[in-house]
């Protein structure tokens, strides 16, 4: 977690560079750590074989400390762009969760009010959908229920119009408040 850059051998006793190398590479936690290779083989085989493995670069023995130096500061410049890519990559990740949480709401919202639209009237769905939810609130009153079951009325109303069907309830309604009285 605090390594920054390794300076790696080639040749070493018991375990050499290639091996340290591809374990390193080999684990995610310290994958991502920059290795420069300094070796006194300058065959090009070991080379390759080292860049192909993941060192970030190469340096025969003897080197220079001026070019080590500068391929350090190369190194450390990646390393430092790297690190803000992943910084930012694991921004946006968070990011997405919390649209992914925020979106799930909302389509829970809509998926709600889509059930209630079947049977509440429209102008309360409206008035729910922009917060008004005071005429929710408990009221008492007074009220007459009447319940009648008029024979063949859906055939009836089927063949009106509309505003003809509700005159005809309301005379109905008029001719049994009448008689009620």
């Amino acid at each position: 977690s605090g390594i920054d850059l390794v300076l790696l051998d080639v040749m070493m006793p018991r375990l050499d560079g290639f091996a340290v190398l591809e374990r390193v590479r080999a684990d995610p936690a310290i994958r991502h750590v920059p290795i420069i290779m300094i070796s006194a083989l300058d065959d090009m085989t070991s080379i390759v074989r080292c860049i192909e493995a993941g060192a970030e670069d190469y340096l025969p023995k003897p080197f220079d400390p001026v070019l080590l130096k500068a391929r350090v500061a190369a190194c450390m410049e990646k390393k430092r762009l790297r690190d803000a890519e992943r910084e930012l990559l694991a921004q946006v990740a968070a990011w997405n969760t919390e649209l992914e949480r925020r979106v799930a709401e909302q389509v829970q919202e809509v998926e709600r009010f889509s059930v209630m639209r079947r049977f509440v009237p429209p102008q309360l769905v409206e008035v729910l959908e922009a917060g008004g939810t005071s005429m929710l609130q408990s009221h008492r009153a007074e009220i007459t229920v009447l319940f009648c079951d008029l024979r063949g009325f859906t055939s009836f109303a089927e063949r009106r119009r509309p505003g003809w069907t509700a005159a005809a309830i309301a005379f109905i309604i008029c001719a049994i408040t009448q008689l009620c009285k």
